[in-house]
């Protein structure tokens, strides 16, 4: 389960703010073009094919801190590697909707693994 995910930091790091490209940078030791290596090795989309779980992300459509291409990006290579698979909100009753469908799916995984 994921809630403001970032599934391919390269990605990521095109699409955000100036400044937290910056930051970005500085964690990583550089930029994408830079330090390719380590991007990808934090990055979910370069595991998607050892996923064997059922999988949910909720990932909002305006988040400009963590834009959504590379979780639509994960979502189309999940999809092509045969599984049928949105930030945070800051409106509470989205906010505990969100938290209660991740219970939901939590307890409807967990209830078939038992």
């Amino acid at each position: 389960m994921a809630g403001i995910a970032v599934a391919d930091w390269a990605i990521a790091h095109e699409d955000t703010t100036d400044k937290l490209r910056g930051v970005r940078a500085a964690r990583f030791g550089g930029t994408p073009q830079e330090q390719p290596e380590r991007y990808a090795a934090s990055s979910p989309i370069t595991y998607a094919k050892d996923v064997q779980a059922p999988v949910l992300n909720i990932q909002g459509r305006n988040d400009t801190r963590t834009p959504r291409r590379s979780v639509d990006v994960y979502e189309a290579t999940m999809t092509a590697l045969g599984f049928d698979a949105g930030h945070g909100s800051l409106v509470v009753d989205q906010a505990i909707e969100h938290h209660a469908l991740m219970l939901d799916f939590a307890r409807r995984v967990l209830a078939r693994a038992a």
